[in-house]
């Protein structure tokens, strides 16, 4: 089973806590224009007008929440495998009484029955799921008729220097990572989506120039790497990342990361 859909590992090691989801978020706010969907998604969904909305890999429930108070007031549900990385939005829930159910579970048996939700939301998870088909049925299922299921991904051509220095890495010191490989980007997902009706996607693309913030954000992959490089081992790697960074920053003038994300909305 390849690491970044190990059920266990995701659980435990890689999202145990939130400290590696809100790395990522503080350098993804630094893009420009940003390319987070989240302010668009909340507004289809307030748009929509759902009574039930159920959010499949909620991390720690940020997205539920700033749902809850952009003024939203049906029932919300959000779903995570990880009870470590949930856990600061099931006590920020509590502590200002958002009425949010957060439940510990797995997307790919989804612990409700038919037709349940008007809104089915699926933010950048698709690609840890073992079997990507059953994790879509199972947001079919429990999606009423007519109602949306949306989903955020990574474009294909999303993070290319990342991708570059990943590849550098592995070769040097005959290293395999599974971050960015084979996973599913908005050229492979309609192939899950066939049995929706009306489809429809969203990109949106950005960049950034913060060379000081890529060596972290490279370090927080780390878990991806097999076999998993040692301490001595990865102090070179990172050596090796700032040679990178300055190498790409003298040729290229600067350093410039290219973002791009897509929002799809299928219609059941």
């Amino acid at each position: 089973m390849l690491r970044h859909t190990n059920k266990e590992l995701l659980a435990t090691k890689y999202y145990g806590s939130q400290d590696k989801l809100v790395l990522r978020k503080t350098y993804n706010s630094f893009i420009e224009p940003r390319t987070s969907l989240d302010k668009d998604l909340i507004k289809e969904v307030l748009e929509f007008k759902p009574k039930k909305v159920l959010d499949i890999g909620c991390g720690n429930g940020d997205f539920l929440i700033g749902l809850r108070k952009s003024g939203f007031s049906g029932e919300l549900t959000g779903l995570e495998l990880s009870k470590g990385i949930l856990s600061p939005g099931i006590k920020q829930n509590e502590k200002e009484k958002l009425n949010i159910d957060f439940i510990v579970g797995d997307a790919e048996s989804l612990p409700f029955g038919k037709e349940v939700f008007d809104v089915v939301i699926a933010k950048h998870m698709l690609y840890h799921l073992p079997n990507i088909q059953l994790g879509v049925d199972e947001a079919l299922r429990v999606l009423k008729k007519g109602g949306v299921y949306f989903v955020t991904l990574n474009c294909k051509d999303n993070n290319p220097q990342l991708t570059e220095a990943e590849h550098l890495i592995c070769k040097k010191y005959g290293l395999s990572t599974t971050h960015g490989k084979d996973l599913i980007s908005e050229i492979e997902i309609g192939k899950y989506l066939t049995k929706f009706g009306k489809i429809e996607y969203f990109v949106r693309k950005g960049q950034m120039n913060r060379s000081d913030l890529f060596a972290g954000y490279f370090a927080s992959f780390r878990d991806n790497y097999e076999p998993e490089p040692d301490d001595k081992t990865w102090a070179k790697i990172m050596l090796d990342i700032k040679e990178f960074v300055e190498n790409k920053t003298k040729k290229e003038g600067a350093f410039i990361e290219k973002r791009s994300n897509v929002m799809i909305t299928a219609i059941k």
